[in-house]
């Protein structure tokens, strides 16, 4: 069974025009010169790719052999495709032909993590030089987690189940508060605890909001993962988020993380909500007791693509004086105690900066053949044509059907790397599909225009069954490997003269609750789809306002302390 079910019919009529073919022609127009009512946005793009590139940085980890009948057993049988060595920066495939034998060598991981490798090894090597660009270099970053189903991209995003369970001893939350590790915890907690550790030294002199998020794309719709059941059970809304005009999801729920330990409970909530469905690649030994929820558990394959956002908000004092600094905060604490928009002039928040950053880690679907999914089914090309038209009928799919469409949309990453690739070294700018395309493609075309700093960690089976997927990773691995990027820091301003604006933020909050009030009142007991559609818009429209003022007004509040 599926984790969930949702209707899909209103987002897949709005996304129906986006099957047509248009592909060469979006492809074309990169060359063609830009019109005159997008030469400021053209310009910009032009200004990116004159920049320095910036290679993507891609790691390989390698599952340990199990021999416990699973389809990563190391019993299994053989294909043409195996892998035969690897070292600590190369990968070795062989290939048997009819009469003879080939090997072909991969060379472009940063570093192979052997099956002996630890959590702390894997985060140590690919983490660091993310973190420090997030926090102090003013970029966004973006790490990826690919691989077939079963290889260990989930334990590597989160970490072992039994280690993030509350009835381990010591308990996690436990071990955070003392500073320190289980050693099975995948990137998520350690990068929390690695984030309030910088950021809360007293050498930084910052003060700073970590906001967490996590979404999820799932048959092509895109899912809060956070929001309660009362919310996404709205038939309005769906919990769906929407893309905006930035190519950016919007109206997400943003949790605010008040110490590591926090991270825990949003683990949980995860792990509770996220699509998941066993195969023959990856099934759960408890899965067969469970709910259509999971449990509370990851029971069985990932069948969506999950990601995980920190949204970062700090104000860093430039004023080298201590003393004056301290002074000018009592008194901008007694001038705002009343007027949270109006600083004191002489605040040395005048010359404070403001910057706001996003690190997401992405947890992709697991990639697999349409004959080791275990529905039974063999008809490929009619389940891939099927499960579209149930799509857009709003209908369940099978086990095969949501793997073709995975598989597509991985396809689609695939195609869009390479066209990115080819366009940076041209030095011409990249632009990532708005139609004709999924809803994972615009979001993490973030990481192929240059707005994120990009590093990618493939997983590998060494099963010898598994010879033809681990060949199709390392190729996916390869050419994610030439992706240069002309990475951009994100805009920063002084805080004094963001606080102004704080009340245009108010306004537009205001002019959105106003619009979906107007909107159920035109259209109340409506079911047109462009109805339903359009409400939904409007409700993402608020919600995304709530949330960026809410964290505003929060920083604001933390900067007034005394």
């Amino acid at each position: 069974m599926v984790k969930k079910t949702r209707q899909y019919k209103e987002a897949n009529d709005n996304n129906a025009s986006r099957q047509a073919t248009k592909e060469n022609y979006r492809i074309h127009n990169h060359n063609n010169k830009p019109t005159s009512t997008n030469n400021k946005a053209n310009n910009d793009m032009k200004k990116k790719a004159n920049r320095k590139l910036v290679p993507s940085k891609v790691y390989v980890r390698i599952r340990p052999m199990v021999f416990d009948g699973s389809g990563h057993d190391q019993n299994g049988a053989g294909v043409a495709k195996s892998l035969a060595a690897y070292s600590e920066s190369s990968v070795t495939l062989q290939t048997q032909y009819m009469f003879s034998k080939g090997s072909n060598e991969y060379t472009f991981p940063q570093k192979v993590f052997a099956p002996e490798s630890t959590q702390t090894d894997v985060y140590e090597t690919a983490l660091p030089a993310l973190v420090e660009h997030v926090a102090d270099n003013n970029n966004d970053a973006m790490l990826l987690c690919y691989g077939q189903t079963g290889t260990g991209k989930t334990v590597t995003i989160f970490g072992f189940e039994a280690s993030l369970q509350a009835q381990i001893q010591p308990p996690p939350k436990q071990l955070m508060e003392q500073g320190s590790c289980h050693p099975d915890w995948g990137i998520l907690p350690r990068l929390t605890q690695d984030l309030f550790s910088k950021f809360s030294s007293k050498a930084t002199r910052r003060v700073f909001v970590i906001a967490i998020s996590a979404i999820e794309f799932y048959l092509d719709n895109i899912f809060d993962l956070l929001l309660d059941d009362s919310y996404n059970n709205d038939d309005n809304y769906k919990g769906t988020v929407r893309m905006d005009a930035q190519n950016k999801p919007a109206g997400y729920k943003r949790i605010i993380l008040h110490e590591p330990r926090d991270i825990f409970d949003i683990i949980e909530t995860i792990m509770a909500r996220r699509a998941t469905r066993g195969t023959h690649m990856n099934l759960n030994s408890s899965s067969k007791d469970k709910d259509e929820k999971g449990g509370g558990h990851h029971a069985g394959s990932s069948r969506s693509h999950c990601s995980v956002i920190f949204t970062i908000l700090q104000v860093q004092n430039d004023n080298d004086d201590a003393e004056d600094n301290a002074e000018n905060q009592i008194n901008e604490n007694a001038a705002n105690q009343n007027n949270l928009h109006q600083p004191s002039p002489k605040s040395t928040q005048k010359k404070a900066l403001f910057k706001q950053t996003q690190f997401h880690l992405v947890d992709l679907a697991g990639a697999e053949r349409p004959s080791k999914v275990g529905d039974g089914s063999d008809d490929v090309q009619g389940s891939g044509m099927m499960a579209e038209y149930k799509l857009w009928r709003g209908e369940p799919i099978s086990a095969l059907e949501e793997g073709m469409l995975i598989n597509y949309t991985l396809f689609e990453l695939c195609r869009e790397v390479k066209l990115a690739t080819e366009l940076h070294k041209q030095r011409k700018p990249y632009r990532a599909p708005r139609q004709n395309c999924t809803n994972l493609i615009p979001y993490l075309g973030r990481c192929m225009d240059g707005r994120a700093l990009l590093a990618m960690i493939v997983c590998l089976s060494q099963a010898p069954q598994c010879g033809w997927e681990t060949w199709f990773s390392l190729n996916y691995g390869t050419d994610l490997s030439k992706l240069c990027t002309p990475v951009t820091a994100t805009t920063q301003a002084k805080w004094f003269e963001l606080t102004k604006a704080l009340p245009q933020c108010q306004a537009t909050l205001e002019k959105a609750e106003k619009a979906l009030v107007d909107h159920e009142k035109q259209h109340a007991g409506s079911h047109l789809p462009n109805a339903k559609r359009w409400h939904g818009l409007k409700r993402t429209d608020v919600r995304e306002a709530k949330e960026k003022l809410w964290l505003l007004e929060e920083l604001r509040a933390r900067l007034n302390r005394p």
